[in-house]
């Protein structure tokens, strides 16, 4: 996602999505700290991945749900 594509519809269908309703008041707070988490991740997502490059182990918490 990059963030010139964070909108208010698309904050607030990402929310629905994840059972989130989100007020008028809440919703400039959101796309802010979404526009800046793309903006953050946007170098590490540009990094090319060679074919030796592996997965790092995933955590689960005991008895979750995968």
């Amino acid at each position: 996602m990059r963030a010139d594509d964070i909108d208010d519809a698309w904050g607030r269908a990402t929310a629905r999505m994840v059972g989130l309703e989100l007020t008028d008041e809440q919703l400039p707070g959101v796309i802010a700290n979404l526009i800046r988490t793309a903006q953050i991740a946007a170098p590490v997502m540009a990094l090319p991945l060679s074919g030796e490059d592996e997965l790092g182990p995933i955590w689960r918490p005991e008895g979750s749900c995968r």
